[in-house]
Formats: structure tokens, sequence, C-alpha cells
């Protein structure tokens, strides 16, 4: 993944190690995080150490998450986590800067005096201090991040965006059209008579129905009524239907055809059915709610449809460029499968964290 999807993403990676750390708690504070310092790897020229890494993590920490910046277990946390993250962005830098040579891309020194003052305050030397770098590094990853932002439109942001066209956007629409194909929904509830006799289930069906048109309240008062007459033997099951609340593409057949005939808060004539046990059973059904969904129309997504297919065109005009850049500048990445995977470049030491789950 190019530096470019880490942009995006670092604020997430972050909040992501910190909301993990949360489910720990410490005895004391810890003592320290000790920096195995060692070179990663060689760029055109330039090499990165795991000393560059932490300079670079601790500004971005302490730029995005200020609250953490007293926090050495926070700290620890993000660096264990996200070190070979932030590898890959200053390794996709140095490439990017080596583009921008060539080009002649040149930064002016307001700019980055500018962008400065709005990283680390008003006291820029003192802020930087206490991060433990010194105004010329502060001063070149500023140039740096500028650079990059601007080869990165150039290159990528302005290509991706030029790629899509009404004809894509409306093609994208018909997709979305097939897969968000709109679905009624349903609900209802049934009253049931089963009898051994027949006969008897259909004349007090038929009472039910004569009740619900009188205005009697529900299908459950009605059926807490009909078992108080004479005509409900003890043979005889009256049942009312938990409500149900099911999708077109769901509903059987059989309830659909009762279903469509009727208006919101009305009730079907009883009908003669077969029960999954194959018994003989009168059903009065009342639909309580028709819900009617429609696909919203192409203006109205045309202007998210067409971002998401940006985003889309910039991961891949990301992934192209960086693969041209580690070609063209002959970035070896054999030099990656030389760190070892058991490589600990930060180590904790203090109190073992004790989780709370």
């Amino acid at each position: 993944m190019g530096v470019i999807h880490i942009i995006g993403n670092m604020k997430r990676y972050i909040t992501f190690c910190l909301l993990f750390f949360s489910c720990f708690i410490y005895a004391n504070e810890p003592d320290s995080i000790i920096v195995n310092n060692r070179i990663l790897v060689k760029v055109n020229g330039k090499t990165i150490s795991v000393l560059d890494i932490m300079k670079k993590m601790n500004v971005l920490l302490n730029q995005m998450f200020p609250e953490y910046a007293d926090s050495t277990e926070a700290r620890f946390q993000f660096f264990a986590t996200q070190w070979k993250a932030m590898l890959a962005q200053m390794i996709d830098h140095e490439l990017i800067l080596a583009d921008a040579e060539k080009l002649e891309v040149k930064i002016k020194d307001a700019d980055i005096r500018e962008k400065l003052q709005e990283r680390f305050g008003p006291n820029v030397v003192a802020n930087l201090e206490d991060l433990g770098i010194s105004y010329d590094e502060a001063r070149e990853m500023v140039r740096t991040d500028l650079i990059v932002q601007r080869m990165t439109w150039l290159r990528i942001h302005s290509k991706a965006i030029l790629s899509i066209n009404p004809k894509d956007i409306k093609e994208a629409y018909r997709i979305y059209c097939v897969n968000n194909a709109p679905q009624d929904e349903w609900k209802y509830q049934s009253l049931s008579i089963r009898s051994s006799v027949p006969e008897q289930a259909e004349a007090l069906s038929k009472k039910a129905y004569d009740l619900l048109e009188q205005g009697k309240s529900g299908l459950l008062a009605v059926a807490e009524e009909l078992k108080l007459l004479d005509d409900c033997t003890p043979d005889t099951a009256i049942t009312v239907s938990q409500e149900f609340c099911v999708l077109e593409k769901d509903l059987s057949d059989s309830h659909k055809a009762v279903l469509t005939t009727l208006a919101p808060g009305t009730f079907s004539q009883p009908l003669a059915q077969v029960s999954k046990d194959h018994q003989s059973l009168q059903r009065i059904f009342q639909l309580k709610e028709h819900i009617s969904t429609s696909l919203p129309k192409f203006e109205t997504l045309a202007d998210k449809l067409e971002d998401q297919l940006i985003q889309k065109a910039i991961t891949e005009e990301t992934t192209l460029y960086i693969f041209k850049l580690r070609n063209r500048f002959g970035f070896d990445n054999s030099q990656l499968m030389e760190i070892p995977d058991s490589f600990e470049p930060f180590t904790f030491t203090g109190h073992v964290p004790i989780s709370t789950h």
C-alpha cells in the first residue's frame, strides 16, 4: 500500500491503537521506551532508520492526538503497531521527492514557515525540543509533506478526476439499481381457527369477521370473544399470530395474494387454508402497514457515485504511480525482506499491562 493510502488512513490507525490501549490498565507509570536504532532501508541514496521513523511518528501523534502526548504507554502502543506503515510511507515519500526533483518542483519558504506555525504552534522551537527534533528536521518534514501533496495532486488526483466521465457515473447508477432493488415491506397479523368440524370453523370465522366489521378492536379481542361462544367446542383452536414484518421477496405467494388486496388497517374475508401439518383452517388477515420503497433518483446519487469512482481511481493511480517510482528509481524491495520478522524497534520498559477483558 502506497503513501497516499497511509496519509488518508493514518488517523484511523492511531485511533485504533489508542482504543486498543484503552482496554488495558497499568499499576504504575512505565519507565521509558527504548529505541533499538538501526538503518532499515536505503532509498535514492538516503537512509531511513528507526530513529527517523520515531521522529515522524512523534510529530504525527502529537499533532493529531495531543491529549496522549504525556502517555508513554499510548505512545509505545502506537510505535509498536504502526512503525511498518510509517516506514512504507517514508519510502514512498523519498521516491516522490525524487520525482519532484526531476520536475524541479519548488516550495516557497513562506509556505513552509506558515505550515510550521500551523503544525507546531507559535513557539516552534520550544515545541520541537519537547518532541526531540531540530528546527531543520521539522522544516524538512514540512517541505516534504508539501511536495508530496503537490505531486499527489499532479500525478494521482488530477488524473483520477479526469478519468471519470458522465457515462461512468450512469453505469455506476445502473449497477447500484441492480444491487439495491427495492423491496416492499409488509406488516400483518392473522387470526386462525381450527376445528375437527370444518363447518364449525367456517361459522366461527364468519362471526369473527362480523365482529371486526362492527368495529371490534383488533384480532386479539375478537379471538377472546369467540372463545366464550357456545359454538366454540373444546377441540376448536383459535389463535392470533405475532405481528409479522416481511420483505416482499420473503412473502409467500398465498399471503401476498391476500395482502395486496387490503388497505392498511383493514381485514380480509375469512379464507379456507391448509396448515403446514395439512389441517383445514379458516384465517383472517389484517394488514397493519405496507411500506413501499423506491430507488433514489439518479440526480440524488450522482455526486456520491462520482466520489466513489474517483476514490477507486485514486487507489488504482496510487498503486500504479508507486510501482513505477520503485522501478524508475531502482528501489530494491529485497531490503524489506532483510528486516527480521522478530525485529522489535521499540521496547517498553516498565510494568506489564494487564488486560481488563
